[in-house]
């Protein structure tokens, strides 16, 4: 709430979201009526069966899909296409593998305002941020997996997006890579005030992850459960609650 008593503009909300990959209206819609909301500074997972539209949720928030009803509104303002305020990272690295990892981190800022002393000075300090100041001249084909994401995690974050979009960015590395990218992205996130939109099949990601965890419900293609994470953090895997947590979330996706 604001001093006034009114609820705050979330920094993301979705309204009425349809939409369908068929051309036919006799095909199932994916979204159906969806509606959610993520506040400034959030972290907010979203779990659900495959097929149950969570990519497309995502896709939609990046603009790389047009949904056919509802509105996506980003602090207020409807999204009409793919914009350097909202970064995503895929769980392919995606990394321009004839850059070297400076070079791969600074990309995005080419062509900015930004003169190339700032430039030069943000890149270094995302490279310490991630602690890959060692392997700066490194070509991506001379890094591990884990050493990759943290390229792609510190490329989207030093162009500072309002929101940053996460397409299981971790599923391919193993367990515990996959646990020291997690505790990563929250200690960068919250570093940053960084909101996060993230998109997870594995329930202990999302109880490591969220401020809150949203279910989409494949059948009725809207959010089907909403679970809020008041474990403390950094969160302790072998924790009664958070296995309780997980426990419900598994819970939730059986059929």
């Amino acid at each position: 709430m604001n001093a006034g008593g009114q609820a705050a503009t979330p920094l993301l909300e979705l309204v009425g979201l349809g939409h369908r990959f068929g051309r036919s209206e006799d095909d199932p819609p994916v979204l159906d009526n969806l509606s959610l909301r993520v506040d400034h500074g959030e972290i907010v997972c979203l779990i659900g069966r495959s097929g149950s539209g969570k990519s497309t949720v995502l896709g939609i928030v990046a603009g790389f899909l047009t949904p056919e009803r509802g509105r996506c509104l980003l602090a207020g303002a409807p999204v009409t296409g793919s914009g350097p305020d909202r970064c995503v990272v895929f769980q392919e690295d995606a990394l321009f593998p004839w850059l070297t990892v400076r070079e791969n981190i600074g990309f995005g800022l080419r062509g900015t305002a930004w003169p190339r002393a700032v430039i030069s000075h943000e890149v270094d300090r995302f490279l310490a941020l991630v602690g890959l100041e060692a392997y700066a001249d490194y070509l991506p084909r001379a890094l591990s997996g884990g050493m990759k994401q943290r390229v792609a995690l510190a490329r989207v974050l030093v162009r500072a997006p309002r929101i940053l979009l996460m397409d299981e960015p971790f599923g391919a590395l193993d367990p515990h890579t996959r646990e020291e990218m997690q505790e990563l992205l929250v200690r960068l996130a919250g570093q940053h005030g960084q909101t996060v939109l993230f998109v997870t099949h594995d329930v202990a990601e999302a109880v490591s992850l969220a401020d809150r965890v949203l279910m989409l419900d494949g059948q009725s293609g809207r959010i089907g459960r909403e679970l809020a994470m008041d474990l403390a953090r950094p969160r302790n895997r072998t924790d009664r609650e958070f296995h309780r947590s997980c426990a419900l979330l598994q819970g939730w996706l059986r059929p």
